[in-house]
């Protein structure tokens, strides 16, 4: 992957070169990728890829995670209930010194024990396993 130098020490994937102006650019990076790939388009692996890819650019050690339910439970719903955000039995994640990113974070990302709040309040059991 061609990648750039912001000027602020941190590098860039081309792709996302409009927005390498330092961390205010990390918030637009992942904006754009999460409105690539909101979660009830269920392509959370392809938004973990571009955002593992952002954070590895940066100089970072990013790790995919991928959650499971204890239960089974092959379809995960948004909290309304109704919307899906994977029917395939799995989700995936990043996670960043000790953040999770993904489309329910958005760009601020959870701490991991706050992101488990946030599946438990999807009725979703949590496993999570490194990829």
């Amino acid at each position: 992957m061609a990648v750039e130098s912001s000027g602020s020490g941190l590098a860039f994937p081309r792709w996302c070169r409009p927005f390498n102006t330092g961390v205010s650019a990390l918030t637009g990076v992942l904006n754009k990728i999460f409105a690539q790939f909101p979660a009830q388009a269920q392509q959370c692996v392809q938004a973990a890829q571009k955002v593992s890819a952002v954070f590895t650019a940066m100089g970072q050690n990013p790790q995919t995670i991928q959650i499971t339910d204890r239960l089974g439970a092959r379809i995960f719903f948004l909290a309304d209930g109704t919307t899906r955000f994977a029917s395939t039995g799995f989700h995936q994640a990043v996670v960043v010194n000790g953040r999770v990113y993904d489309a329910l974070t958005g760009p601020a990302g959870m701490t991991l024990a706050d992101y488990i709040l946030k599946l438990k309040s999807l009725n979703i059991d949590p496993v999570i396993t490194n990829l």
